[in-house]
């Protein structure tokens, strides 16, 4: 529509009709705004350009092996193992990491923090919970909000059982106290179980010298078999073959293990913390 002005007047048009907007009628943000849009669109077609470049380096690796796959992560310097989907991710860098965190009241972060805590002579009193959750990698597994409710939480619960513990250890050794054991039994017989026979049977049994030898000429053998009768010394042989035997079949002694293990791991973990800050104590009073 061609716009005209009123002959001999020079009046504009009408206010029921507008002109388009020129330059100086637009709003101030306009070329702004304008402005933006275009560099969106920019980032839009670059963004499907690296859309398009992946998913030709993604057919590219499809079509390869594993082996050829393993051999690329190989030369990159990253792992090798998983399906191949899991290695193709991996060369295109977008794997994501699996993260297996253990629950808190199952963890060996747990454990080695009841460690420290039940060690009185620890170096972890006194020291503040940002600094114990920075001491240890197990600590930091946990957000540190959380972490301190878990110190807080298992102080306060060591400190109720430590408590009980003391009370009921006071009130056991005080009974024994009372009824002490006797020397012999009341058929006038070794204990067996704090004899060193007992362990020396352990031994024989394990090295199989039941099997070669027959009941009597292993009660023979030692002294301290003949401490006790030979048809009592039977009995234990017999239970000891039971016990060895059915040993590794137990689900109690794999469980127990088990447990052997993770204690040994938190211990380890316990004697390098201590040892880690008694050398730093040692380094500040050299440096003093």
């Amino acid at each position: 529509m061609i716009w005209r002005y009123r002959q001999g007047k020079g009046a504009l048009p009408s206010s029921s009709s507008s002109p388009p907007a020129s330059s100086s009628t637009r709003p101030p943000d306009y070329d702004d705004c304008a402005q933006e849009e275009t560099v969106g669109r920019s980032r839009d077609v670059a963004t499907d350009d690296d859309d398009e470049e992946e998913e030709e380096k993604e057919t590219e690796l499809q079509a390869l092996t594993v082996e050829k796959l393993k051999v690329k992560l190989k030369e990159r310097g990253l792992k090798v193992s998983g399906r191949k989907q899991e290695l193709i991710d991996r060369l295109l860098g977008r794997e994501v990491p699996k993260t297996n965190k253990v629950e808190w009241k199952k963890s060996k972060a747990k454990c080695l923090l009841q460690k420290l805590l039940l060690d009185k002579e620890s170096h972890i009193h006194g020291k503040a919970v940002e600094e114990i959750h920075a001491s240890h990698e197990w600590f930091q597994d946990y957000p540190l909000d959380k972490f301190e409710k878990y110190v807080e939480a298992l102080q306060s619960t060591l400190n109720r059982h430590t408590g009980v513990v003391e009370e009921d250890n006071r009130l056991i050794k005080a009974e024994i106290l009372k009824f002490p054991r006797k020397e012999k039994t009341c058929r006038g017989r070794h204990w067996w179980d704090t004899h060193e026979a007992a362990a020396k049977l352990k031994e024989d049994i394990k090295d199989g010298k039941h099997i070669s030898s027959k009941p009597k000429e292993l009660w023979l053998s030692r002294e301290e078999y003949q401490d006790f009768e030979l048809s009592v010394f039977r009995g234990h042989i017999y239970q000891e073959k039971r016990r060895q035997k059915e040993l590794p079949l137990r689900i109690a002694r794999r469980n127990k293990e088990a447990a052997k293990k993770h204690q040994a791991e938190v211990d380890s973990n316990k004697r390098a913390w201590e040892s880690f800050y008694h050398d730093n104590e040692v380094d500040e009073m050299f440096v003093a």
